[in-house]
């Protein structure tokens, strides 16, 4: 009687063991762990697209003559971290044979509003109307980015005796770091 008395408080002191030790591994597995969450954005391209302009056909006169304005839509992306100097200009137009082209200083040309695709940058909203050759349309701040798109209206008074001819141009929209 003597051994099973023994053999039954073995039993009882290995199953307070048993608990206690469990007891005690559940309290070691209250711990936490710590990961890092990483994302990674890449530059895009900062870009702009505009049509052509095509401002008709008219016949040589005696008088100055003004076109009727042609309006195109301007979409520009600016997703380059740094800050950029946004510009447009327009050369004069000229001809193959033709000595005396037409100034751009003949042309007006005027910026309407800006609508805002998306933008995390405040960007003005006034209308531009440029009185000289190369204008400044937009500085964009560093580590900002937007898109939006607007249009610009071009009309121009064709001097008087301008010889007959087809008058090319360019209009340059510009995207350089500022510096």
């Amino acid at each position: 009687m003597n051994k099973i008395i023994k053999i039954w408080a073995l039993c009882f002191a290995l199953c307070s063991l048993v608990v206690a030790l469990h007891a005690s591994v559940k309290a070691d597995a209250d711990y936490s762990i710590q990961k890092t969450v990483s994302l990674v954005l890449t530059d895009g391209n900062n870009t702009c697209t505009v049509d052509n302009y095509s401002l008709g056909s008219h016949v040589v006169s005696s008088a100055a003559q003004s076109v009727t304005p042609d309006t195109h839509n301007i979409s520009c992306s600016l997703l380059k971290s740094p800050s950029y100097l946004m510009t447009i200009s327009l050369s004069n137009l000229t001809a193959s044979w033709v000595s005396n082209g037409i100034a751009s200083t003949q042309f007006t040309w005027t910026f309407g509003t800006w609508w805002k695709n998306w933008t995390l940058d405040a960007f003005s909203t006034t209308s531009i109307s440029f009185t000289t050759n190369a204008q400044t349309i937009y500085t964009k701040a560093a580590n900002t980015v937007w898109e939006l798109s607007g249009n610009l209206t071009i009309w121009w008074m064709v001097p008087a005796w301008q010889p007959a001819w087809t008058y090319t141009w360019e209009l340059n929209l510009y995207i350089q770091p500022n510096s």
